[in-house]
């Protein structure tokens, strides 16, 4: 939790390849490219700490979910895994070094400029329509 973000994510091969990209570094050419906070296809990062007795479902949050909630990975490029999940309002567990536990760290990024919508009031309202009749993932086993 102390390493460097961008170093874990350099380090660490993703997991259930099946589902997500097989080689970060093979796409980090164009990922870094979009690490601007005022890029319109920004990179984005979630986090969460998933008990290895429960299988990965393969998407971004839980199976029902139709949205989820994603932060900007180049404001926190610079910080360590623990500070940058805290600054997404994702609150590290006291016991998150429990055995059994695995930290997800997704990285998602948006091919076109409306796959990532910023949560601001002005876009629910104007998307509320849309987003209350989505379909949840379709990655669930």
């Amino acid at each position: 939790m102390e390493q460097n973000l961008l170093e874990v994510l350099h380090t660490f091969p993703p997991a259930n390849t099946a589902v997500n990209h097989q080689d970060f570094e093979h796409n980090w050419n164009w990922l870094k490219d979009h690490l601007q906070p005022s890029d319109p296809r920004p990179i984005l990062v979630r986090f969460a700490l998933i008990p290895q007795t429960i299988p990965y479902s393969g998407c971004l949050g839980r199976p029902e979910a139709t949205r989820v909630f994603m932060s900007n990975l180049g404001e926190l490029a610079p910080k360590t895994v623990h500070d940058a999940a805290q600054s997404t309002g994702y609150v590290v567990p006291e016991k998150s070094d429990d055995p059994g536990l695995r930290l997800f760290i997704w990285v998602y990024a948006p091919t076109e400029e409306d796959q990532a919508v910023s949560a601001t009031w002005g876009n629910v309202l104007a998307n509320f329509g849309k987003w209350i009749t989505a379909e949840p993932c379709k990655n669930a086993n």
